[in-house]
């Protein structure tokens, strides 16, 4: 198989930090996991791992096989022609080790934090019309499967100092099974690991007595808050708390902008009608 790779949008907008995007594509320095599945041989499906080559000018990269258990790549069947039928699918998903479980990290205020939070997951029928249309380059267009929330916090003149900022009860495991028709997400549970429920966006930002625009990105998987905190501020000795009810999906990107003040400190508001700016 002659294989390249693109990175599909969330939802229908692009992501406004830029990251693994349909105009950007894969960074070319990751590692993919590929099954090929035959509705003929439905009970064995072989898997390699490949690696994204640096995306060119149409944001395409090339992938080449790195690694499987049988030493080998993944193949075409020996049909010199293959009009669907039987059915034979390629799929793949990334990070290459996210194959029962994906955990998003607790810190993601870097680029890496960030994309290797990324879950995405690609599926395309294969079909060939002669064995010279075999050495045709397939295309996996990754998606993703988790949420988004692009988060801006507006600190107000009489804020101080912003000390933290953090996406508090969040699940940051879910349960992963790929297979030729899904990405089979399952449902969010607490990491396994000892930071919590909790993804933070900001350690600190630098003091000002003006007022000030933050904005941060974070990657969690699909879940519902019902009248729980959901971010959490501290600035200046105090914490605000914003409480939230609202059930976020896969694949979709959410915005949201807080507006801080001296006044918000050590009390706890609630997001209502969430469909843009609060």
């Amino acid at each position: 198989l002659r294989l390249t790779a693109t990175s599909g949008d969330i939802a229908a907008t692009r992501a406004a930090d830029g990251l693994y995007t349909s105009a950007t594509g894969f960074d070319g320095d990751e590692t993919v996991l590929l099954f090929l599945h035959n509705s003929s041989t439905p009970t064995i499906i072989p898997s390699a791992y490949y690696a994204v080559g640096t995306p060119d000018a149409s944001h395409r990269s090339a992938l080449t096989f790195v690694g499987a258990e049988d030493e080998t790549g993944l193949y075409y069947p020996i049909e010199q022609a293959n009009s669907g039928s039987p059915a034979v699918t390629l799929y793949g998903i990334y990070p290459h080790w996210s194959t029962e479980t994906h955990t998003v990290e607790s810190d993601q205020r870097t680029e890496y934090a960030y994309k290797i939070s990324d879950l995405m997951y690609a599926s395309t029928p294969l079909t060939w019309t002669s064995a010279d249309d075999k050495d045709n380059a397939r295309n996996l267009q990754f998606n993703h499967q988790l949420c988004k929330l692009k988060l801006t916090v507006v600190k107000a003149a009489n804020v101080h100092k912003v000390n933290l900022v953090r996406m508090v009860g969040v699940k940051r495991t879910v349960a992963v099974s790929p297979s030729y028709s899904s990405a089979g997400i399952g449902t969010a549970t607490t990491a396994g690991d000892d930071e919590g429920d909790i993804i933070l966006l900001s350690g600190g930002e630098k003091a000002s007595d003006t007022r000030e625009t933050y904005q941060y990105c974070c990657i969690f998987p699909p879940q519902a808050w019902t009248a729980a905190d959901f971010i959490s501020i501290e600035a200046d000795g105090g914490t605000a708390n914003f409480r939230v009810t609202k059930t976020f999906e896969g694949g979709r990107e959410y915005d949201l902008t807080l507006d801080l003040s001296a006044a918000d400190l050590n009390l706890t508001a609630t997001i209502a009608n969430w469909e843009g700016t609060v």
